[in-house]
């Protein structure tokens, strides 16, 4: 569909754009910049009658307020940038605080986990040694009943008799 010549035309701005939602993407490009450039041309126009005093800030009075509507918005704009800001600030401060925190206590924790291992590593330290004897004590024990069996099987001995009588 191509574009309707009577939109790009100078001429009241409102009236140009009842129709803008019809638009293809383009077309709604090019009506913009038709008004922005209007608008453009009006506000240079108006500032030379201006300069030439044939208008005064009586006549300008409602132009001057729309300059004062958009340096109002920029302000706004400004002040909404500086609060969202100070907010990020904010988090910013209490990210640092909790990552030091979180250092802290992982610094404690890493402690505490070396404080169970030396504390676990001697238990087991204490354990082999107690493991070590017991066996040494079953490898006597064991030997000893060896022996004794092997003495039992002999006989008993002369000498063991002559202890009784």
């Amino acid at each position: 569909m191509p574009p309707d010549t009577d939109l790009f035309r100078p001429g009241s701005c409102a009236m140009r754009l009842t129709n803008i939602d019809t638009l293809p993407s383009r077309s709604k490009t090019s009506l913009i910049n038709s008004i922005a450039t209007d608008i453009s041309a009006t506000f240079i126009y108006i500032a030379k009658q201006a300069e030439a005093g044939n208008l005064s800030t009586i006549h300008t009075g409602p132009i001057n307020d729309i300059i004062g509507t958009i340096k109002d918005t920029e302000v706004a704009h400004r002040e909404a940038l500086e609060r969202k800001l100070a907010r990020y600030k904010k988090t910013e401060r209490r990210l640092r605080r909790e990552r030091k925190w979180m250092r802290r206590e992982l610094m404690g924790l890493t402690k505490k986990t070396e404080e169970v291992v030396e504390d676990l590593k001697l238990k087991v330290h204490g354990a082999s040694k107690e493991l070590k004897f017991v066996r040494e004590k079953y490898a006597l024990l064991k030997t000893a009943e060896q022996h004794r069996s092997r003495s039992q099987e002999k006989g008993p001995s002369l000498s063991g008799e002559e202890e009784h009588v």
